[in-house]
């Protein structure tokens, strides 16, 4: 248990790092772009494309890093009010649903990355196919799974603690 833990602690390290490269190129393409249409009217045309798919993977990064922190939107309004024991058990059913749900996301997420329309168009504004940016898909919620697993954990540990 502990070893997945260090492996989901180190993935999350990746992720922000990733989530920072993206952010940072972001942001200065953007600010570089400003300045070129505004003085010197000017403006690369791969700039807003590059930015867009840059979003794209901010998001789905980042989202499992929300996920595994828990940081997602709660509804516990009325799980609150019931017995520990309950709530887990209510946790966990929910845990389970959303693994099915990030998996079911994914399987779909990956056919539509491997389908030769994806793969096989090109973007406009650079030489690469369309499947490099669509892969953040995949790969937020692989992650999402990956870290759905470790709540599970988590919960079946608390579970057995609770009385």
């Amino acid at each position: 248990m502990t070893k997945f833990k260090n492996i989901c602690g180190a993935l999350e390290k990746i992720l922000l790092i990733i989530i920072g490269i993206f952010a940072g190129i972001m942001i200065i393409i953007t600010t570089v772009e400003v300045v070129r249409r505004y003085i010197f009217s000017a403006s690369f045309q791969w700039a807003e494309e590059l930015s867009r798919y840059l979003m794209v993977g901010v998001a789905f990064l980042g989202g499992s890093i929300g996920y595994r922190k828990k940081n997602l939107i709660p509804l516990d309004l009325v799980t609150g009010k019931l017995p520990p024991k309950v709530q887990l058990i209510l946790e966990l059913v929910m845990e389970i649903i959303s693994a099915a749900i990030l998996a079911l996301l994914f399987y779909l997420s990956m056919n539509s990355v491997l389908s030769p329309v994806v793969y096989k168009q090109k973007s406009i504004g650079f030489p690469i196919s369309m499947a490099i940016p669509f892969s953040a898909m995949p790969i937020g919620f692989g992650c999402m799974l990956i870290f759905a697993f470790e709540h599970f954990m988590d919960m079946v540990k608390k579970f057995k603690e609770v009385k």
